[in-house]
């Protein structure tokens, strides 16, 4: 518990909101899509969903809002769900955004425009990153859940910020978004959500 309450002191240390980013990228996710306030076809169903699903779902209703939204601002097509709670994770992308291919299990041949990693399970001892990467492409974005939870975790994010093919990284404490963006210079956000 000591641990998580030091994480988070850091956390909100060094966070900012969009007027600390200085990457037009970054600033037009995060003002356009973290902090979207209008309301979403999609929540009619997400809501629902998610007062059914609270107990077992890993984040709130504000994070399962800004998955679902993320799709759409993103144009995702193909995604990769690595994670215990495949289909509760797969039903808050797939709301409202049709079209979209979903898969439980890295297929050789297929490239993924987002891959959604789970730490609350075993992912972090096994060497999961090295075959992620051989399927992403510039544009990929890899979402991992829960980042600071423990020295596990956060040892897995901190591997990851530090992957010379990461470019962008947006730590907003419950979630971690990882960029491969090669016209980006590498940098590291800390973003309130």
């Amino acid at each position: 518990m000591l641990f998580l309450i030091k994480e988070y002191c850091k956390f909100l240390f060094a966070s900012t909101n969009q007027h600390g980013v200085h990457s037009p990228f970054v600033y037009g996710l995060v003002t356009k899509c973290f902090y979207d306030t209008k309301k979403k076809l999609s929540y009619s169903d997400i809501i629902p969903f998610y007062r059914e699903f609270h107990q077992i779902l890993p984040f709130n209703l504000k994070v399962t809002k800004l998955l679902n939204r993320i799709i759409p601002y993103l144009k995702i097509k193909k995604i990769l769900i690595v994670s215990d709670r495949f289909e509760e994770i797969k039903t808050i992308f797939t709301s409202g955004n049709d079209s979209l291919k979903i898969d439980s299990q890295i297929e050789e041949k297929n490239s993924y425009d987002l891959i959604y990693l789970d730490l609350d399970e075993t992912y972090p001892k096994k060497n999961v990153l090295k075959p992620l990467l051989s399927t992403m492409h510039n544009d990929s974005i890899i979402i991992i859940n829960k980042p600071h939870k423990s020295e596990e975790h956060n040892f897995f994010w901190e591997k990851v910020k530090e992957t010379p093919e990461v470019k962008v990284t947006i730590d907003s404490y419950l979630l971690g978004f990882v960029f491969f963006r090669k016209e980006q210079v590498k940098e590291h956000f800390n973003i309130r959500i």
